[in-house]
């Protein structure tokens, strides 16, 4: 269980409120580029950065806690089919006809990709009622993302160094300074670019990340504020919202 933590510090509710603003500051850019001065792309795609880790550490911890693992499997699945659509249409570029619209449909939102990482999660957990070593738990438990991304025509966002962000921090999640030392490089990891033989990474956008790990670590073990399903409505409320101000406005 996730230890009890003292009540200096930021909340979950802030935390999320955090990455919920972070998120719709890189999905502005995105839906309603019109809108959003050059000078402030960047600084909206840095911010942006900030939503995922957050959201991977919640499904973390609500692994560990939750009562019931498969009503919360249920209530991320019906985000994620709602969110399809807007998310394919807005964030992917789909359109209605042609070989595109098949392409863009075939990138699943993050919906999808934090069920997967619960699969996972399943698979991690029973690893180790049968006593198998921590590192091959790990090991046997990527396998479901591995096989979605490399036997199936779809792709979750983040793919299976997300699905390996949420497993790093499940496991690492009550030892601060493993939890940090671990989960900063898997980030930096699914931020940056590999062009062989070399690794390159965006050093703004690895502060981005370790600032996010801070703020994390701040988590004081507490609710806040009773909010248990804005995320659910709001990621794909948001995307439907931006689209239809896309529409009628431009």
């Amino acid at each position: 269980m996730i230890k009890t933590r003292s009540g200096i510090g930021l909340s979950a509710f802030a935390l999320k409120i955090i990455a919920i603003f972070s998120m719709l500051a890189s999905h502005i850019p995105i839906i309603l580029p019109e809108v959003v001065p050059q000078k402030l792309s960047t600084p909206l795609f840095l911010f942006g950065r900030l939503a995922f880790p957050i959201f991977a550490f919640f499904i973390a911890n609500g692994w560990a806690k939750t009562k019931s693992k498969w009503r919360y499997a249920l209530r991320l699945l019906i985000m994620a089919v709602l969110a399809q659509i807007p998310f394919s249409v807005g964030l992917r570029g789909a359109v209605w006809n042609g070989i595109s619209s098949i392409k863009s449909f075939t990138t699943l939102n993050i919906g999808f990709s934090f069920l997967i990482a619960m699969a996972s999660l399943f698979v991690y957990d029973l690893s180790r009622d049968l006593k198998l070593p921590r590192f091959v738990s790990l090991a046997v438990a990527l396998i479901p993302s591995l096989a979605f991304e490399f036997l199936t025509p779809f792709h979750a966002e983040y793919g299976y160094i997300g699905v390996l962000l949420v497993l790093v921090m499940y496991i690492t999640r009550n030892d601060p300074l493993t939890f940090a030392l671990s989960t900063v490089p898997v980030l930096a990891i699914s931020g940056g670019m590999f062009k062989f033989p070399l690794f390159y990474i965006d050093l703004r956008i690895l502060l981005v990340y370790i600032i996010t790990v801070a703020l994390i670590l701040t988590y004081n073990g507490r609710r806040g504020a009773k909010a248990k399903y804005l995320f659910y409505i709001f990621y794909p409320l948001h995307i439907i919202v931006l689209l239809l101000i896309k529409n009628i406005v431009f």
